[in-house]
């Protein structure tokens, strides 16, 4: 009997991994292997090792075809890496990509004019991996480096990886089976360890939902308070027509709610992993007031059309710390509507703090307590320096 080898990801594996699932260095591993036989009786013996990745060995007689809930996944993912000034981590983020155990990837590194050894590294991963191609392309910012990356990308779905972050072993190819199991998916998000490398270290996780309707996504799943684009799947036929705007801080946040205005399906799930890794010269590091202004802009254009539905007030209290934030740092005027804000729907005394303070004095007077209070705390820092 000539031996075959093939690759697959099923429901039955899926389960059986999210049960043995473990911990490493704050994220998920797999203690210990998986192995069944297919229960359609095929004579499909399956053996997990590691995360997702699984090898399948075919055991069967001649000319029979595995059982049905066995599906090839032969979708094409586009992962797009843009890359600058990140000789040192590049290679770790690289890795993380190449080692993900979908054999159905194409790998665009685009080196946006980095100065460094990044240019080089690119060159050389390219040279090792035929999956891999690297543009090379003079600066323009993270946004230009995506959508290059998007101008050329050929797969079913697409994803992101900046360059000083890394993924979890096995969670592509975790993923792309559920996609595979709901071809209707149009987005699909998993989780990530924010700040990664920081005492602000923080896991966000998901459990495993679809939202037919991308308001209730925005709003009970707070799509709004991660709207990365690099922890997510995406139809790449989303992107038809649209690019992430360039030259502007949080495209993220700018980007997303005009693909979710496409999707039909979005879902989240509980496998996979993202680290986004603490940087000291990243924009969510040394935001000032223009990159405020920006982030409030974003969510003064959506947050309208959520008005009157469930998990409102919620958005709107966060939008209210962005306003806050930005008055203070700027000294503008605030532009976020001022509302009465029903104390029952707030979750926490913080939220009920802020909202009865907003009930209270309105956001005109709000803004010019907390642009007093900031100016307090930032002479207290100043002195705590000097001491």
């Amino acid at each position: 009997m000539e031996a075959k080898t093939a690759r697959f990801v099923t429901p039955l594996i899926i389960n059986g991994l999210r049960r043995l699932r473990g911990r490493r260095d704050g994220g998920p591993k797999i203690t210990a292997g998986l192995r069944a036989g297919c229960p359609g009786g095929c004579g499909l013996e399956v053996t997990a090792r590691r995360n997702v990745v699984c090898d399948f060995n075919w055991i069967g007689g001649a000319g029979r075809l595995p059982c049905m809930i066995y599906k090839t996944m032969d979708k094409l993912l586009t992962v797009i890496i843009p890359v600058y000034n990140t000789e040192e981590t590049m290679d770790r983020c690289v890795e993380s990509v190449v080692s993900q155990g979908y054999g159905r990837m194409e790998i665009i590194l685009v080196d946006d004019g980095s100065p460094d050894g990044s240019p080089a590294k690119c060159d050389r991963w390219a040279g090792r991996d035929g999956r891999i191609r690297v543009m090379h392309k003079a600066n323009g910012g993270l946004s230009d480096a995506r959508n290059r990356g998007l101008d050329v990308a050929t797969g079913d779905y697409v994803t992101f990886v900046d360059s000083d972050d890394f993924v979890e072993k096995g969670t592509y190819q975790a993923l792309m089976a559920v996609l595979d199991g709901h071809p209707e998916y149009d987005i699909l998000e998993y989780g990530v360890w924010k700040f990664y490398g920081s005492p602000r270290r923080e896991r966000l996780a998901f459990a495993d939902r679809e939202y037919a309707d991308t308001g209730r996504y925005w709003l009970d799943c707070a799509a709004y308070a991660h709207s990365y684009m690099w922890n997510k799947i995406y139809r790449r036929a989303l992107f038809d027509g649209i690019r992430h705007p360039v030259g502007l801080p949080f495209e993220d946040i700018l980007t997303l709610p005009l693909l979710l205005d496409r999707a039909k399906v979005v879902a989240t799930s509980s496998l996979g992993l993202y680290y986004y890794c603490w940087n000291e010269r990243g924009i969510t590091a040394n935001a000032r007031g223009k990159e405020y202004r920006t982030l409030l802009d974003a969510h003064l254009r959506v947050i309208g059309k959520y008005r009157g539905r469930h998990g409102f007030w919620r958005y709107y209290l966060h939008v209210l710390n962005i306003q806050l934030t930005e008055c203070a740092l700027t000294g503008d005027s605030p532009r976020l509507e001022g509302r009465r804000v029903p104390l029952s729907e707030c979750c926490g005394a913080a939220q009920r703090l802020k909202a009865a303070a907003l009930n209270c004095l309105g956001m005109r007077w709000l803004c010019r307590a907390y642009m007093a209070f900031a100016r307090v705390r930032e002479a207290a820092v100043r002195l705590r320096q000097k001491a």
